[in-house]
């Protein structure tokens, strides 16, 4: 990127990242980004890019995951509803269906998604607590 801008040039970038709380990989994601608020502050130092303003937005943008949670637990209930109905008229539909899918998506994709549609790990709190929305103005050296 600071190679694309002239002397001076300057650059916003919003993003998510990982706050210090959390620590790696787990069978559930932690909702967010993958990569570290502290690697971003390395990067600048390490491209010589000038800090000119920073915003952290985190609370702000924090209750569209309850929002965005609350639309996946309803597509769960309606997944739900169809599944026990395949099982309860159709159950070999069922069981074709869903060995199909476990050969198909993976043992842990299925999961996670299970978690997603159906769970209630996703939430605004988590999401503050382990991440950082942040807005930040970056200058590239004259």
């Amino acid at each position: 990127m600071a190679a694309l801008l002239r002397p001076g040039g300057e650059v916003l970038i919003a993003d998510c990242f990982r706050s210090a709380h959390y620590k790696g990989l787990q069978r559930s994601r932690a909702v967010g980004s993958e990569h570290a608020l502290a690697l971003m502050y390395s990067a600048l130092e390490k491209y010589d890019l000038t800090l000119v303003q920073q915003e952290d937005i985190t609370e702000a943008v924090a209750p569209s995951i309850d929002i965005e949670q609350a639309l996946f637990n309803a597509i769960g209930k309606g997944v739900v509803r169809v599944d026990a109905e395949l099982s309860a008229k159709k159950p070999v539909l069922r069981w074709i269906t869903a060995r199909f899918l476990r050969l198909v998506a993976g043992e842990r994709r299925l999961f996670r998604l299970n978690e997603r549609l159906c769970e209630q790990k996703r939430t605004a709190a988590a999401f503050c607590h382990y991440n950082r929305y942040m807005i930040f103005r970056l200058r590239v050296p004259q």
